[in-house]
């Protein structure tokens, strides 16, 4: 694509995102809009690129939904902005879009702007303002038009051991790693801590934690709760676990709840927070196979209620799969995917808009290659990132995105800096998504990824 497109998208970036960010989404949209419409109408346009916007803004249409259509307008500006960098077809268009348009857009909105956009248009040829590759890395955009594509490594050997099958939640401005295994090797009973986005890191504690030593076990953050921290089930040296530990301190010091959940002991299951106090638990593995249930607390953990109504939920038995929890337009959604059955790694993707007590299937078939072990990170309005996984034979490190809650999914990376790797940890803390430690091949691992 010629310069005057990526200036165009460039500049629409600069001035949407921030409008986005301070709570301007429809002023968000306005921008991408035009910005999509100028792009599409220019002469010389390949007809496929047509046709891309198009069906864009087709579906922006159709949507009353601001914060998710901002997005959607956005994932085809950063398409068509990548495209400008990669494409060895250079296509001979102009974009005119006139000053007069840009100023009655940005009056509409409800947050200025700091910096005015200036597109360049027909009679307005402006070569002072065409970005190199540098400049739009710089000036905060880029960190949010690159997150799952661009990775650095923070460190390559972590304070904690090498190992698997981790729990990592963020709690008290820090991030805090807890027991997991080292394939061929004890698992592990310690608690870590980082202050500095997973840079370095300290134990947590004078003492290690009075929790046994354990893997496959599942750590939530307390909605509300500053440092409140729970450690359910998972798999011990010599059993597995249905226990329930919690720290009001950010894992400094630890309380047992129950010693026996009302749920049976298992490991690979998923927890999660979806409100004060309210937690779900989902499936995992107990001797004598997989599990399909899901279990609430109402009090943070000390008792448990069956959620799903036959105590069976629809999809199949599994362990070792990824459950996030979503913004939706009707609320909160849990999506739940991936995972190890009975009959081999899954590739299906689920939707519970009640805290899991009723699913409905999005797919059965999603584009990515089953896969068990992979880490599904929440990152907005509808929106999450699958990374990496195993199929059974390979180890992946491919980074694929949603934008309407697992029904469609985009790859972002075939292949990610990172080693190929499963039962790994991630999240998304101050805008940056971290990938902790994991398996890979006949090796765990201690490293640490950022991105962007």
């Amino acid at each position: 694509m010629p310069a005057s497109v990526r200036v165009v998208l460039a500049e629409a970036i600069s001035e949407g995102a921030p409008a986005y960010n301070a709570g301007d989404a429809k002023g968000c949209v306005l921008i991408y809009r035009v910005a999509l419409e100028a792009i599409r109408n220019c002469t010389g346009l390949e007809g496929a690129v047509r046709d891309r916007i198009g069906a864009c803004l087709d579906l922006v249409a159709h949507s009353h939904d601001t914060n998710i259509n901002a997005r959607t307008l956005r994932r085809m500006l950063d398409s068509l902005l990548e495209d400008t960098f990669t494409s060895e077809v250079i296509v001979p268009c102009d974009v005119s879009i006139p000053s007069a348009d840009w100023e009655a857009i940005l009056g509409k909105r409800a947050v200025k702007p700091t910096v005015g956009l200036h597109a360049r248009s027909t009679d307005e040829p402006d070569s002072s303002r065409q970005p190199t590759c540098s400049s739009l890395r710089l000036g905060g955009t880029t960190d949010e038009l690159h997150l799952g594509r661009s990775w650095r490594q923070l460190t390559g050997l972590a304070g904690w051991a090498a190992r698997c099958d981790h729990a990592v939640v963020p709690a008290d401005s820090a991030i805090h790693l807890l027991g997991g295994v080292n394939r061929g090797a004890w698992c592990y009973g310690d608690a870590w801590h980082s202050v500095d986005g997973g840079k370095s890191w300290e134990q947590t504690g004078r003492l290690p934690p009075p929790w046994c030593a354990r893997s496959g076990h599942c750590a939530v953050h307390v909605e509300g709760g500053g440092g409140r921290i729970l450690v359910l089930g998972g798999a011990g040296k010599d059993a597995m676990l249905n226990d329930v530990w919690r720290s009001a301190d950010a894992g400094s010091s630890w309380t047992v709840l129950t010693a026996k959940a009302e749920w049976k002991p298992r490991y690979g299951h998923r927890a999660l927070c979806v409100g004060s106090d309210n937690i779900v638990l989902i499936g995992g593995v107990t001797i004598g196979g997989f599990l399909a249930d899901v279990w609430t607390s109402l009090d943070g953990g000390l008792s448990w209620t069956a959620a799903a109504a036959t105590m069976c939920a629809p999809w199949p038995a599994r362990a070792a799969h990824s459950v996030a929890k979503l913004r939706g337009a009707h609320g909160d959604m849990l999506m739940m995917l991936a995972g190890m059955s009975e009959d081999g790694p899954l590739q299906d993707v689920w939707q519970s808009w009640d805290a899991g007590n009723n699913w409905d299937l999005l797919t059965s078939c999603a584009p990515w290659a089953a896969r068990s072990g992979a880490t599904a990170v929440a990152l907005g309005d509808c929106e999450a990132m699958l990374l990496g996984g195993f199929t059974g034979n390979e180890y992946l490190s491919d980074v694929w995105t949603t934008g309407d809650g697992g029904r469609t999914w985009g790859q972002l990376k075939s292949a990610a800096p990172w080693p190929p790797r499963y039962c790994h940890a991630a999240l998304l803390t101050s805008g940056a998504l971290l990938v902790l430690g994991g398996h890979s091949g006949s090796n765990s691992l201690r490293d640490v990824w950022q991105s962007p």
